[in-house]
């Protein structure tokens, strides 16, 4: 049952990825996800964040054996956050309540934080399928990434030098976010094309 807002959710759901491996009370690793305020499984930043890591634990170790172990792991998290770009445009929408790691803060709609982790991680996704030679994920995930980055720009850049915190036209929806960038971050600590425009990246974060 969740804290929040009181529904009975499932603790883990296929695709989704884990919020934790559990309470050392009840069975860790068996009984994942102790964490109950939100729904987790319908997160949309936690998907994004496995797959930049393992990208991230590539870069340092240059372990390909890691790297075919984690893929279709990777692959099964992106094609379930894929779900949630409800418009077809590439970038996933918010579903209007805190899902994401800001857990009291509701987004809807297209949304610098969770849109931009996700541009990031599409964009680590088929450098691993490069590197793996999977010529298919390659075309798939390229294609996603281009039509991603061009609506995380077109939906939320605005005329003041920054990102929109969501597209839901909401009174917060213009609100300034210091994680707008921070898929962004992720690219260039791992040597990944970057999700935005430097110049944008600079004027969002002079704002």
């Amino acid at each position: 049952r969740l804290l929040g807002e009181g529904d009975v959710r499932p603790r883990k759901v296929v695709g989704a990825v884990v919020h934790d491996v559990g309470s050392p009370s009840e069975e860790p690793w068996k009984k994942v996800n102790a964490y109950n305020f939100q729904d987790v499984s319908r997160w949309k930043d936690l998907p994004s964040k496995f797959v930049l890591q393992v990208y991230r634990d590539y870069v340092q170790t240059k372990s390909l054996p890691f790297l075919r172990e984690m893929w279709p792991h990777a692959k099964r998290s992106m094609e379930f956050l894929a779900t949630f770009d409800l418009d077809g445009d590439g970038l996933i929408e918010n579903s209007g309540f805190p899902d994401q790691t800001y857990d009291i803060w509701t987004v809807e709609g297209p949304s610098a934080y969770t849109g931009g982790l996700w541009v990031a991680a599409l964009t680590a996704t088929y450098s691993i399928a490069e590197l793996l030679g999977d010529e298919e994920a390659v075309e798939k995930y390229k294609g996603m990434t281009e039509r991603a980055r061009k609506a995380y720009q077109n939906k939320l850049w605005n005329s003041l030098g920054y990102f929109n915190y969501d597209a839901s036209g909401s009174g917060h929806s213009d609100s300034i976010m210091a994680d707008q960038l921070a898929g962004q971050w992720y690219c260039r600590a791992c040597g990944l094309p970057p999700v935005v425009d430097s110049w944008r990246a600079a004027s969002a974060l002079k704002k």
